[in-house]
């Protein structure tokens, strides 16, 4: 008997970041809260690895919602709103709700968490083609690609992914996604990679009895990057 290559989708990983002035993918890189910050302060000390060369974009009006997670696993919702420059030693943050220790960490894209399954589908469009040579059987020519993203989960008002999102459907924006596969191997490290920009649909179902769901939808606005296993 041989063994199944069938992959489950335990593992995978959704990242989500707000698009800057362009549409440029965004630098990966983890932020360190370098000095303990008390509650209520508005700046965060911090240092990132690896280096970033391009502006990360925040404001007020446009804020970048980050999880800071302690070493003791405690984490913290932070909003920035002021731009964080490759330079950049410390964050503009929103007020603190709490303390945060050194040491604290932050990935950037931000994880989408709470996602019970990510459904990637097909939006293409067709057009039927009828030609002399198929001797009477119908052929077709693809005359659109889209692709949809449908991530179902839970709602989670402090979750950093889940804010980006949010702020994005009720301002009109667009969002960077990526949405990791499992490595298909232990010869693999990474698995399939999807990277894509689009608009955001969150509708909310608010049970009186029962968990509040997020189900969050993207449409693809433009093609998308599809990164192979390494």
């Amino acid at each position: 008997m041989t063994a199944t290559k069938a992959i489950i989708g335990q593992g995978t990983k959704i990242l989500v970041a707000p698009i800057g002035r362009d549409r440029i993918f965004p630098e990966a890189t983890v932020f360190s809260v370098s000095a303990d910050a008390a509650a209520a302060a508005t700046s965060l000390s911090i240092s990132f690895t690896p280096a970033i060369t391009r502006t990360i974009f925040a404001s007020t009006d446009k804020p970048l919602y980050l999880n800071f997670t302690q070493e003791d696993g405690v984490q913290h919702l932070v909003k920035v709103t002021a731009n964080i420059e490759p330079a950049s030693n410390s964050l503009t943050v929103g007020a603190l709700k709490k303390a945060v220790k050194q040491n604290a960490t932050a990935p950037f894209p931000v994880i989408l968490s709470k996602r019970t399954s990510a459904n990637l589908t097909d939006q293409d469009a067709e057009a039927d083609v009828n030609v002399f040579e198929n001797s009477g059987w119908k052929d077709s020519i693809t005359t659109l690609l889209g692709n949809g993203l449908e991530m179902n989960g839970f709602y989670d008002a402090l979750d950093a992914g889940w804010n980006i999102c949010n702020w994005a459907r009720y301002n009109f924006a667009e969002v960077y996604c990526e949405l990791q596969l499992k490595p298909p191997s232990s010869d693999y490290t990474k698995g399939h990679i999807f990277k894509l920009f689009s608009g955001v649909k969150i509708p909310l179902e608010i049970p009186s009895d029962n968990i509040i769901n997020a189900n969050i939808s993207l449409m693809s606005r433009g093609p998308v990057t599809i990164i192979d296993p390494a």
